[in-house]
């Protein structure tokens, strides 16, 4: 396991907790960069967020791509300027995630961070230090970072915590689920069967003439033998597991679950895309059931909260961006998108409120411009939680 995709993959985006915008801006504007200190590229509230963590970032990225065999994005490039906003994007959202956590009271301990490191460790690395510490070195991590982003990930996972504790499911909300999505809990017709597949009709018919009798150990012996069907040759034919109702392809299906094919019969060869079927029925066709609901109930709950979870984190943390866009300063170069996005609306709608006959232009596309951004938080909550997010690092 390389450590570069250990942590580029996923310890980072684990920090962010599903924090991080979807879409990306582009080198254009600045965003303010007065009080910004000559080693930082932005500030959060008057945080300074180093640009030495920038170029951390451009390390890993470089590191991955040639982990994957690829090319680093060229500069001028669109993907390069993608990446730069995503980096941008990555460590101001960090920021604000341990900006709430003081707000919340929130602390990650030693002892914590310590078991972190452990854990990983004994995960990727399987208890080999030396191992660990060689791939630290050709990465051009070290452990402080690799304690320091545990610690985010801590502080990430309480942060959810926090402010989806009061969110409960009620029996009811179950129940009314359970109703609401009746197929979910219904198991098809199922039965116990085994074939031979090939692709010659008479070879399917001379090896019908052995099996018809219902020998399974001629059946078993001819499958190994003939079949051309990968995932049930080794095991004499025998489809394990069995079947359901419409899982295989029509042909199939209708002569397994047809009701005079009983236990023990052969199958004529039956003709499918696949070729020529000699299928023998090992079990009577086991009726269709609907799980009750008191079986099903904790699962059912355990989805929803989830789900209600998410929406109100989701709910969450677009209040919190909204309200720091005034509060991060950015030199040129550097692109917080949600910023820009609202720097753009905002210019657009002081050129056009010159003329009377262009504000409600200009008001259709301030609109637009908001859809569009709830739509990209709304996307990246959709596609992440507590235990993943997709984060990609950069370059200059």
């Amino acid at each position: 396991m390389h450590l570069g995709r250990t942590f580029a993959r996923i310890i980072l985006p684990i920090v962010m907790a599903g924090f991080v915008a979807a879409g990306c801006g582009g080198d254009d504007g600045v965003l303010g960069i007065g009080g910004i200190p000559d080693d930082a590229f932005c500030t959060v509230d008057g945080t300074a967020i180093k640009t030495k963590d920038f170029d951390l970032l451009l390390t890993s990225a470089r590191q991955q791509y040639k982990d994957n065999a690829r090319d680093f994005p060229k500069k001028g490039t669109d993907e390069l300027a993608t990446l730069k906003s995503q980096a941008v994007e990555f460590l101001i959202q960090r920021e604000l995630i341990r900006q709430q956590a003081d707000r919340y009271d929130i602390k990650v301990t030693d002892k914590q961070v310590k078991k972190g490191v452990a854990d990983l460790k004994k995960q990727y690395f399987k208890d080999d230090e030396k191992a660990f510490k060689a791939e630290l070195k050709r990465t051009g991590y070290t452990e402080a970072r690799v304690e320091s982003d545990i610690r985010d990930q801590k502080l990430s996972e309480a942060v959810y915590k926090r402010v989806t504790k009061n969110v409960k499911v009620s029996d009811a909300d179950a129940q009314k689920y359970y109703d609401e999505h009746p197929d979910q809990y219904v198991t098809k017709k199922s039965r116990e069967v085994a074939h031979i597949l090939v692709k010659d009709k008479k070879l399917a018919d001379t090896i019908y003439a052995q099996v018809k009798g219902g020998d399974q150990a001629v059946f078993a012996k001819l499958a190994k033998q003939y079949s051309t069907d990968p995932g049930s040759k080794t095991t004499g034919g025998v489809l394990t597991g069995g079947v359901q109702e419409g899982q295989t392809v029509p042909e199939f299906d209708k002569q397994v679950f047809t009701a005079g094919f009983q236990s023990g019969d052969t199958s004529a060869p039956i003709k499918t895309s696949f070729g020529y079927h000699i299928i023998q029925a090992r079990s009577a066709i086991k009726a269709a059931s609907k799980q009750k609901f008191a079986d099903v109930k904790a699962d059912i709950k355990k989805t929803i909260q989830g789900t209600d979870e998410t929406d109100r984190y989701t709910e969450w943390q677009k209040d919190v961006r909204k309200k720091a866009e005034d509060d991060v300063s950015c030199r040129k170069g550097y692109v917080w998108t949600q910023t820009v996005d609202t720097t753009k609306t905002t210019a657009k709608k002081e050129k056009t409120t010159k003329s009377d006959d262009s504000s409600s232009d200009d008001a259709k596309k301030t609109d637009t411009t908001s859809t569009d951004d709830a739509k990209a938080d709304d996307a990246a909550a959709t596609t992440t939680s507590t235990d993943d997010t997709k984060t990609t690092s950069t370059d200059k």
